[in-house]
């Protein structure tokens, strides 16, 4: 990742940076002030439809986020593709796609959208700004949670997922701790719906049959497969890595390459979670082990039987 040279607005000092490190904070060697690492192409004030950019809040493989505000006060978060990034021209139609998924559904556990279009040659949508953490950022804080609270997060992402799937026949394929936030009210968002699938009507073709979208440490045996059908279970699949990871830290399925981890999902079973942590429940190892079921025919046969399953642990 190429450097870049900033400057902290206190002193002056310049600091060297990179593109990853874009909406950090950065504490200043010489005078100890703080300051957010600045984007290179989006400065604070350009306007994307009725939303004023402020700073940024983080970086993606193909775009930013960025707080803005509204004439009204209104925080949002704007996300910003970059097209010139982008070889595939499909993602942006996915990244499109995201903001129509987001659009139709309401429901407290999915990111709010309020606009989206083009502006200054580039592809935006805006969306509710939630104060809070990715799991994947608390995962990097204190390597796992406790049962308790693990099964609290995974409740609640079932019940947005039950939503997604009861009203539009959703499959998000891409569940996982980075896809989930925590506000510091304690609600549960749930992130990124630009690869979700649906059951009921698929506009725009967006995936060649030949290609697998998804996290390989997350992703179902039948979503390794190119041109497999998928529904709900898939993402129930996901939800159990997740869960798994949160309760013991380390992922059950992780190769040194991406298709090494694959080959673990399709052919080989997952460690009991009770070898990293000791005290887990026997309840916990089974819904774990039917959450990972090989099968979509082990696996729970709907989001509400599931989330039943989470209601007698808890």
């Amino acid at each position: 990742m190429p450097l870049f040279v900033s400057m902290c607005p206190g002193c002056s000092c310049e600091f060297e940076t990179s593109d990853l490190h874009i909406g950090r904070q950065h504490i200043c060697k010489e005078c100890g002030d703080q300051c957010i690492i600045p984007s290179q192409r989006i400065d604070p004030g350009t306007v994307f439809g009725d939303f004023t950019i402020q700073y940024p809040l983080g970086v993606g493989a193909s775009g930013e986020v960025h707080l803005a505000k509204g004439e009204d006060g209104l925080k949002v978060a704007v996300k910003v593709l970059f097209l010139e990034d982008i070889e595939d021209e499909v993602d942006v139609a996915r990244f499109m796609r995201e903001a129509m998924f987001s659009h139709a559904l309401d429901h407290p556990g999915v990111i709010k959208l309020y606009d989206g279009g083009e502006e200054h040659g580039l592809h935006y949508i805006a969306m509710e700004y939630v104060e809070g953490e990715t799991l994947d950022h608390h995962l990097d804080k204190f390597d796992e949670l406790s049962e308790k609270d693990a099964l609290k997060i995974i409740r609640d992402v079932a019940d947005v997922m039950c939503y997604v799937w009861n009203e539009r026949r959703l499959v998000h394929r891409d569940l996982k701790p980075a896809n989930i936030m925590v506000s510091y009210e304690g609600i549960t968002k749930v992130m990124d719906l630009g690869i979700a699938k649906s059951f009921m009507y698929d506009l725009t073709q967006l995936t060649d049959p030949e290609t697998i979208i998804g996290s390989p440490p997350y992703m179902s045996p039948e979503q390794c497969a190119p041109g497999k059908p998928l529904d709900f279970r898939a993402d129930i699949y996901s939800l159990g890595c997740t869960l798994y990871q949160l309760v013991t830290g380390e992922y059950p399925f992780f190769a040194d390459t991406p298709m090494g981890t694959v080959r673990q999902q399709i052919f080989e079973k997952h460690k009991d979670p009770r070898e990293f942590v000791p005290g887990l429940s026997e309840g916990l190892k089974l819904l774990i082990d039917r959450m990972l079921g090989k099968s979509v025919k082990d696996r729970h046969a709907s989001w509400e039987e599931l989330i039943e399953e989470i209601d007698k642990l808890t």
